[in-house]
């Protein structure tokens, strides 16, 4: 049997909203430490700097709980977990930690990862959002007229990775998987995504927006994804249906059509 400490490494956005980033757990007995991350911008919404910089965060918070769990005690560790989840407004802190006893700690760890974090994503898999989104861009001949693009937007910098430039301004197209394991995490994508397009609006008036939204379809979750959806329309983010035909159909309502990126041209 293994005992361990664990805890939720969370990040302070700009808004001084919390998100989980990390799981990080101790095993004091044995020394060794594990840190699980989140994937930072499907869960966490983190992109471009901001990720940069929240990735060198948990790369130093890994080795200080490496220097702890070597040096130190059960109790040195305990003390140290305890003292980093008094509330402050450093950019990382922890939630209180939990403790335990277990025969298959690699087990007991993937069990807290998916409850805290979301299930895992295969390396550089895209969410199902962004095959639909990518897949009809693609039998359209549109996908060179959809780029990445930055926007300085006040002292922040957003990104956002596909948007074309229309006559009349700027079309961004969403593609969003809600893959958080709580209603309240869900809700809280949505709003997130909703400020983002908010804030590009104060500083871009002509934005026009498209929406693919992929979720849980059952229990509690499945409730908080159609209130997310709800929330997504409310925002001016212009939701459709999850499907090839109707996505195809809202672009070509837009004006993009066939290999070209105009109906008219």
């Amino acid at each position: 049997m293994t005992p361990f400490q664990t805890t939720v490494v969370q990040h302070r956005d700009a808004r001084g909203e919390l998100r989980n980033v990390a799981l990080l757990t101790i095993s004091p007995t044995s020394g060794e430490v594990w840190l699980d991350r989140a994937p930072l911008k499907e869960r966490a919404h983190l992109v471009g700097d901001e990720m940069t910089f929240v990735k060198a965060l948990l790369d130093v918070l890994r080795e200080e709980a490496n220097e702890i769990a070597r040096r130190g005690s059960p109790a040195e560790v305990q003390a140290w977990l305890r003292a980093r989840a008094i509330p402050t407004e450093d950019t990382l802190s922890f939630t209180p930690p939990a403790f335990g006893v277990t025969d298959d700690l690699h087990a007991e760890r993937e069990r807290i990862r998916e409850l805290t974090l979301g299930r895992p994503s295969p390396r550089g898999a895209k969410s199902p959002a962004e095959r639909l989104r990518d897949g009809v861009l693609s039998s359209l001949g549109l996908s060179r007229h959809f780029l990445p693009r930055d926007f300085l937007v006040g002292p922040a910098r957003w990104s956002f990775p596909k948007v074309a430039q229309l006559p009349d301004g700027l079309l961004v197209l969403n593609a969003i998987h809600f893959a958080q394991q709580r209603p309240e995490l869900i809700l809280d994508a949505a709003f997130h995504n909703v400020g983002r397009i908010g804030e590009l609006r104060r500083a871009h008036q002509e934005v026009d927006c498209l929406t693919v939204a992929t979720g849980p379809s059952a229990g509690p979750t499945g409730q908080a994804f159609g209130r997310a959806q709800e929330l997504l329309q409310d925002g001016g983010l212009n939701l459709i249906p999850a499907t090839a035909q109707a996505l195809s159909l809202a672009l070509g309502a837009r004006g993009l059509c066939g290999e070209g990126l105009f109906a008219e041209a």
